[in-house]
């Protein structure tokens, strides 16, 4: 077996390990197995794998994609696809889309994905609420989510001996650099509105 091919199978084992990952963190959160030990899906996977809330929201969508897609035999083959299906929202446009991707027997990509989307979905009426509300919905719950993360990490300071303080306000500075970078890229928005 060549370098390259050695280096590629490399690749694929680590794309299945991430779409496993995904799964898996879908259903410790459907589940919540994650309580009582922890306030939410993302302090539990902050505190066990080092995850941001960016990673959480990455891992969950493409588990959502994942599951929508079950009854297909090809899946997305990498995360920038589910990421490209997922900022599609609901179960009937990322199939539709997946299918007419199928059928064309054209590369999929990430870019081939938001072109099908837009090509297939601007010339339908949509009923639904604009994917920017959607989109600022999504936001604000992990904003929530993140002060919840916050306010729970205060509560349980006291508790902590050296290791687990330093552990916590790394996460804490995490959260918090997450949520300014959130708050600036909202600005400009802001201000144009």
């Amino acid at each position: 077996m060549s370098d390259l091919k050695k280096l590629e199978a490399t690749i694929r084992r680590g794309q299945k390990a991430f779409f496993d990952a995904a799964r898996a963190l879908l259903e410790i959160e459907r589940r919540k197995l994650w309580q009582p030990q922890f306030a939410s899906i993302v302090e539990y996977a902050a505190a066990r794998f080092d995850f941001s809330g960016c990673d959480v929201s990455r891992y969950r969508n493409a588990g959502l994609v994942l599951e929508n897609l079950a009854d297909f035999e090809q899946l997305p083959s990498n995360e920038a696809q589910c990421r490209a299906l997922a900022c599609l929202k609901h179960k009937e446009p990322q199939v539709k889309v997946w299918q007419a991707l199928l059928e064309s027997g054209d590369s999929i990509s990430a870019r081939t994905i938001e072109e099908t989307a837009q090509r297939l979905l601007n010339d339908e009426e949509d009923d639904e609420q604009p994917v920017e509300v959607e989109e600022a919905r999504t936001a604000i719950h992990e904003v929530v989510t993140a002060v919840k993360f916050l306010q729970a990490a205060k509560d349980r300071v006291q508790s902590l001996d050296e290791v687990g303080r330093t552990s916590l306000i790394k996460q804490i500075e995490i959260v918090e650099a997450e949520i300014v970078q959130l708050r600036e890229s909202l600005l400009p928005v802001s201000i144009a509105a």
